[in-house]
């Protein structure tokens, strides 16, 4: 028997949203069916049932099985876990005494030392302050250690000052796009081929 959302069926939907009323008269009859397993909703992940509301608590996309009366939301959550040589784009979240910690989309953010760029020195380096984006390489992974990165290509000794090395400090203007929509994506990070 076909239930009535309050909000469209593989709509996006956030956190606190009211997404099914049982107790609502167009529900009336999943309420008085004859057999208990029909009047189970079963919530699964993003979805509680709070007496008669079954409601959000994450943001995604709501879905429906009719067949067993599931009720749950997907959402496009992302994790990126670095290997080593990724090239990858991220934001510059902490100055220290000896490096820069780097949001890269990882559960902690990685590490990048102060002369970890061609031909840096103690009085010629980057000035990079938080929210700076940086293009680097991963060079330490381990489960235990926060991850390493480095803006010194192997195979090149082109100085950062020159800005003809391909790994170093982003000019502001520059912002990665979403594939998909084209949208900013502020503050992320992803794999660059």
């Amino acid at each position: 028997m076909p239930l009535n959302f309050e909000v469209d069926l593989q709509s996006v939907v956030m956190p606190g949203d009211i997404l099914l009323n049982l107790e609502s008269p167009e529900n009336n009859s999943f309420l008085h069916s004859a057999d208990p397993k029909h009047r189970v909703i079963r919530a699964g992940s993003g979805v509680i049932v709070d007496n008669s509301l079954v409601v959000a608590t994450m943001a995604g996309v709501l879905h429906f099985a009719e067949k067993g009366n599931r009720v749950w939301i997907e959402k496009n959550q992302r994790k990126y876990f670095p290997l080593m040589e990724d090239a990858v784009i991220g934001t510059v979240v902490e100055r220290l005494g000896d490096g820069y910690r780097v949001d890269i989309g990882h559960s902690e953010p990685a590490f990048l030392p102060l002369l970890a760029f061609e031909g840096a020195t103690k009085r010629s380096r980057p000035q990079l302050e938080s929210g700076s984006l940086v293009y680097a390489r991963v060079t330490l992974t381990d489960k235990d250690l926060e991850p390493e990165l480095s803006c010194i290509e192997p195979r090149s000794n082109k100085s950062w000052l020159t800005g003809e090395t391909l790994y170093g400090p982003l000019p502001d203007t520059y912002i990665p796009r979403d594939s998909d929509d084209d949208t900013p994506r502020f503050a992320t990070v992803f794999p660059v081929p």
